[in-house]
């Protein structure tokens, strides 16, 4: 009986969630179709340049990055235009995220450099390198290199501010030091991220990963791991619908960028 109260809530979840991302996706497209019509080349470049993010942001919404990047691009072009260097940065963070998720890791590392490289020697009281180091790290784990990824890691711990999103950076380290075969130190940050006061309130999403590849960590280190270990990662899945978290059996990293 309690199995079955289990299996109705999951699908509840996922009815849940699949309803409520179909309702965002007709919003999305409303919104672009509504700012395409507003568009006139014609215009001021500021309000032009912002028209062209929007519709850019909201294809990203809809996952649709070809339609996204193109208008993205636009808005980068008259950002430069207008020497707005921060915003700029903004737009290539957003180009390089999206390069990252097509799997053009070159290309995304190019533009993401580049990114820094405008922001010049104050760069790291912006917020945004840390999103541009973020992503060099994503990229760098998704090519193999490790070792390189734990640079570009400790590079945003150096800067970040933010306690709750400095658990999903440190969760990242400690995810490459898996690859790297050095559990005594993966293990060492789970244990320090789980102890941390700031644990209860990362999203589940994270959560999940991160009880995961501890335990999957352990089980590697033969540290005492025990089958609750998985478990309890994977009950926070099943209550928020992770349905690819619950199939996947390889543990995957918790990159956590700021978009």
């Amino acid at each position: 009986m309690k199995q079955m109260k289990v299996v109705l809530l999951f699908f509840f979840v996922l009815y849940a969630n699949v309803y409520g991302q179909k309702r965002k996706k007709i919003n999305y497209n409303q919104k672009i179709e509504e700012l395409k019509k507003e568009l006139q080349e014609d215009e001021d470049e500021k309000i032009l340049e912002n028209r062209y993010y929007s519709i850019g942001y909201y294809f990203n919404k809809i996952n649709q990055p070809d339609s996204a990047y193109k208008y993205i691009s636009k808005s980068k072009d008259l950002c430069l235009e207008l020497q707005d260097t921060l915003k700029t940065v903004q737009r290539m963070f957003s180009l390089a995220r999206i390069e990252s998720l097509k799997e053009f890791f070159t290309k995304s590392d190019s533009t993401a450099i580049q990114a820094l490289r405008l922001l010049g020697t104050n760069k790291n009281k912006y917020k945004i390198t840390v999103s541009l180091y973020n992503t060099l790290g994503i990229n760098a784990n998704s090519t193999g290199h490790y070792q390189e990824a734990v640079r570009c890691y400790n590079k945003v711990l150096e800067i970040a501010s933010d306690s709750i999103s400095i658990i999903g950076y440190k969760s990242n380290i400690a995810f490459n030091f898996i690859y790297l075969e050095k559990y005594v130190k993966a293990n060492s940050i789970y244990n320090n991220i789980k102890s941390s006061q700031y644990f209860d309130s990362i999203s589940d999403y994270i959560k999940a990963k991160v009880l995961d590849n501890h335990a999957y960590s352990k089980l590697l280190d033969k540290d005492g791991v025990q089958e609750s270990d998985f478990l309890e990662g994977q009950s926070i899945k099943r209550q928020i619908g992770d349905i690819n978290g619950l199939i996947d059996r390889i543990p995957r990293g918790s990159a956590s960028g700021v978009a």
